[in-house]
């Protein structure tokens, strides 16, 4: 798998999540959310941990993290364009 097709994969995974999110109650996503970001952190750092700082995982996590709660709130405000 290239860095872009590991990329893209990431980010419809990212996707995904947020879709099953949405509409969801936040405080239980919040923990959600941390427990993902933390197992997410756990398996990246044992495969990347010649490649990439601790320092630039937890920043790349955290931007994932990010990005589902900012897709999450995108379709909480828009909608799914399911209905």
């Amino acid at each position: 798998m290239t860095a872009n097709e590991f990329l893209a994969r990431t980010f419809e995974a990212a996707d995904e999540m947020a879709l099953r999110l949405a509409g969801t109650p936040h405080d239980s996503q919040e923990e959600w959310l941390d427990g993902f970001a933390f197992r997410v952190r756990a398996r990246w750092g044992e495969v990347f941990d010649e490649y990439i700082s601790p320092e630039d995982l937890d920043a790349i996590v955290a931007d994932l993290a990010g990005r589902v709660r900012a897709k999450r709130d995108f379709l909480e405000r828009f909608g799914t364009g399911n209905s």
